[in-house]
């Protein structure tokens, strides 16, 4: 364990020792410059991408809170915490970059048993029975505020503990996914999956919008309010934006490219929230929607 109180010396510290520490904590309010910009410029550096960054601070805004997981917080802690609080987080942070990992090690080892030629993680390809949830738990798919699925669950945990929170959660699913799966490799999948993220930013700006790949092509998304437009409108300007993506993407042919969208699911603030009945509450609506899409096509 190593101690820095200058965001400086402790950047050049991380890019040059010769052994990449496990885990870093950073607090917000630090000489020079603030500890989420440095957890930015650490995540630039390739052996800190997956590693986990946890911030310690005072700070309980959602806006703060929302600057740190955009600037690639895995989690986040406020003062004051209890040792063993911290401790814990810590431990499972690294378990969980320590169980992608591992998937992915036991994936290559079992081709390479079969024949298949050795490849590295960044050029693995799928297999049939590699599942569609499996593919961006090592690759991480970044970029417009596309965060891992226990990230998501942190920030949101974190975001709701603020009075004046406000929270909107709305799943939006890419339909045939698992077609989109077997017409692609795992870099053309990652890219999808970036393209859908795109569309929803772009749909839902100006609104600062946070997601998740929930897996099967379930996106999970966090906005400060819901939105305006009715969910007909919505669906066919976001799928128009897909599309014109896809096809601009010179990678992909005949990959099918449909969505759903549920309704909004208001988030009170809470000092605990059960990210787990918020996330299936979501979900219920847009499965909900989807029947009655099939319902009105069946008719």
């Amino acid at each position: 364990m190593t101690l820095e109180t200058s965001a400086k010396r402790a950047f050049d510290m991380l890019r040059e020792t010769s052994i990449a520490y496990d885990c870093v904590l950073l607090d917000i309010d630090m000489p020079e410059r603030d500890g989420i910009e440095l957890c930015a410029d650490i995540r630039r550096l390739d052996r800190y991408r997956n590693a986990p960054i946890l911030m310690i601070t005072k700070h309980m805004e959602q806006a703060v809170v929302e600057r740190a997981f955009a600037a690639g917080a895995t989690d986040y802690v406020t003062k004051p915490f209890a040792f063993v609080e911290v401790v814990t987080r810590i431990r499972v942070a690294h378990a969980l970059v320590q169980e992608r990992r591992a998937a992915l090690d036991s994936y290559l080892a079992l081709q390479n048993s079969v024949g298949q030629p050795a490849v590295g993680r960044a050029s693995v390809r799928k297999s049939k029975d590699m599942p569609p949830v499996m593919v961006d738990e090592e690759q991480h798919v970044s970029g417009d505020n596309l965060l891992a699925l226990p990230v998501f669950r942190n920030y949101l945990e974190q975001a709701a503990r603020e009075d004046k929170a406000k929270i909107h959660l709305t799943a939006i699913k890419a339909q045939y996914i698992s077609r989109v799966f077997e017409l692609t490799s795992s870099d053309e999948f990652l890219e999808f999956l970036k393209m859908f993220a795109k569309a929803i930013t772009e749909e839902f700006a100006p609104e600062q919008v946070f997601m998740t790949h929930m897996g099967n092509g379930v996106f999970l998304c966090s906005s400060h309010h819901a939105p305006t437009r009715n969910l007909t409108k919505m669906e066919d300007a976001l799928l128009l934006k897909l599309r014109k993506l896809v096809e601009t993407s010179g990678f992909v042919q005949d990959v099918p490219v449909d969505l759903v969208m549920g309704s909004a699911l208001k988030i009170n603030p809470t000092p605990k929230l059960n990210f787990c009945r918020a996330s299936k509450a979501a979900i219920a609506r847009m499965d909900s929607r989807d029947l009655e899409q099939n319902a009105v096509s069946a008719a």
